[in-house]
């Protein structure tokens, strides 16, 4: 079994309830509200935000200091991974828990809120792309 996946559990455990990260949006009026996070979501979503914010720190050092560029550049890749990947199982929990597979658009709100969206404007990237958003918008070129 890989680190990653003998690790996880182990981290998500050891994020308290009073550290977990809320989102910051708050119900929108074409947004239906079906319940609220359960713990472990709650868990998931402080999670994939911490990687990120990780991730986002060690490309904004390496834009001050180029110094081990590549070992640099290594570890931002691997965070945006691990991130995307906690994300898909986050999203999968949610789907689950709310029956939200027939929607096409959902999301979490200010208060831990579970909502619906019946039409989408937010600019948000592929899941597949998030190291190449992340460059392009952190960084301002392309990857």
């Amino acid at each position: 079994m890989s680190t990653f996946l003998r690790l996880l559990p182990l981290e998500l455990a050891e994020i308290e309830e009073d550290s977990f990260i809320e989102p910051e949006d708050e119900v929108a009026p074409n947004e239906h509200v079906v319940g609220e996070m359960t713990p472990d979501q709650k868990r998931l979503y402080t999670k994939c935000r911490l990687l990120r914010k990780e991730g986002l720190d060690v490309l904004n050092n390496l834009t001050i200091c180029r110094r081990n560029e590549q070992q640099q550049l290594a570890k931002a890749s691997e965070l945006a991974r691990k991130s995307q990947a906690i994300s898909e199982m986050f999203w999968v929990a949610i789907n689950d828990e709310f029956a939200l597979w027939d929607k096409d658009h959902i999301g979490v709100r200010e208060g831990f809120k579970v909502v619906w969206i019946e039409s989408n404007n937010e600019e948000t990237p592929p899941p597949g792309d998030f190291l190449k958003w992340l460059f392009e918008q952190h960084m301002g070129g392309e990857f």
